[in-house]
């Protein structure tokens, strides 16, 4: 069974939005995008998180730094994957409106999935997020859609990701929770994979 990939871009004349109203008040957001592997029969899952960095770090001062958790669990609650990393908080955090980008990844059998996000500062208060997943049970005709701000070749397939990067059939997409354009970035490419029934 064939992978049939589609992908497009618009060209859109948007103004920015105002720096504070981006993607609400939320500290944290979250958007997952899944792949079908017909091989496997399995789900890739891929997760995009924004973290709005004022409201995260309300009293930190300069060259703080914060850990980020993500926990895969099954209804169950047996914790099934677990990951964290530090990063060093960059120089726009106590700019209006500043957020970045995490993302994360991980392959699942049929069923329904719980992830757990912790975003933990090195001082000030801890955001969590849950969600639940539901990998593919069956085939689907097409993947979930993927709107991405960039998109290009990387120089090999083990060229390291930046965070907000997805890698999908050779190309590497930059994506968010809320894809954002401005006048001097105003593409907007989608991405979709077509399942073929055999």
């Amino acid at each position: 069974m064939n992978v049939m990939w589609a992908v497009g871009a618009v060209a859109l004349m948007l103004g920015a939005a105002p720096p504070g109203q981006q993607g609400g008040d939320e500290p944290l957001t979250v958007a997952t995008l899944r792949f079908y592997r017909p091989a496997s029969a399995t789900t890739t899952i891929e997760g995009v998180c924004e973290v709005r960095l004022p409201m995260l770090l309300r009293g930190m001062g300069r060259g703080g730094r914060y850990r980020f958790e993500v926990s895969v669990l099954d209804t169950a609650g047996l914790e099934l994957q677990r990951s964290d990393w530090m990063r060093d908080v960059p120089a726009v955090a106590p700019s209006r409106g500043a957020t970045v980008v995490e993302s994360f990844s991980f392959s699942a059998a049929p069923g329904r999935y719980r992830v757990r996000l912790k975003v933990t500062p090195s001082s000030g208060a801890v955001v969590e997020r849950e969600l639940t997943v539901d990998a593919f049970r069956a085939a689907p005709a097409m993947s979930d859609l993927l709107l991405a701000t960039a998109v290009r070749q990387p120089a090999s397939d083990s060229e390291p990701l930046e965070p907000g990067e997805i890698r999908r059939a050779g190309l590497v997409m930059r994506t968010a929770p809320a894809p954002r354009l401005t006048p001097t970035a105003a593409a907007l490419i989608w991405y979709a994979e077509l399942y073929p029934r055999s």
